[in-house]
């Protein structure tokens, strides 16, 4: 038989998409590790430690499923969202929506992109870039922002 619970995850392994969880209508009981649910090869989950999630379980609650996350009756559902996605090789998007800026960290590298400014950092090629793109760069030929907006990169050592 398939039971219904709730608990919050204390572990996960994203590498195999596995969670245990904490049971609080179980007596705070944690589980052994847990397969996660997701809904196909396009999508993957980014589950957290602390998310609160829905589980299938078996009638002694040993093995079973992870099939949702939930909102806890405490949940903070404050109209400012951040939205992450982190792939497996450690890469990540995150967009900001109340301030409406993206970044995108691959390795050491990150590019930020905000309303009117675009920042740069990392290692290049031949060294460090590092930067801030704005309508108001400077040319680095000439030191001064040209009539038109200047898309140049501040480059330093």
């Amino acid at each position: 038989m398939v039971k219904r619970a709730e608990g919050y995850i204390t572990e996960v392994n994203s590498l195999k998409m596995l969670a245990k969880v904490k049971i609080p209508q179980a007596g705070d009981m944690e589980t052994d590790w847990l397969q996660i649910g997701f809904s196909g090869p396009d999508e993957e989950f980014d589950y957290r430690k602390d998310d609160y999630v829905g589980l299938l379980m078996d009638d002694t609650l040993d093995d079973g499923w992870i099939i949702c996350r939930l909102y806890p009756e405490n949940a903070n559902l404050s109209p400012e969202k951040t939205y992450k996605k982190k792939f497996r090789d450690g890469s990540e998007l995150v967009y900001e929506e109340m301030s409406k800026t993206l970044a995108v960290k691959i390795g050491t590298n990150e590019i930020k992109v905000s309303p009117g400014k675009i920042e740069i950092s990392g290692a290049g090629s031949g060294g460090a870039i590092n930067g801030v793109v704005h309508d108001k760069s400077p040319c680095p030929v000439f030191g001064a922002c040209h009539i038109l907006p200047s898309i140049t990169i501040k480059v330093s050592p």
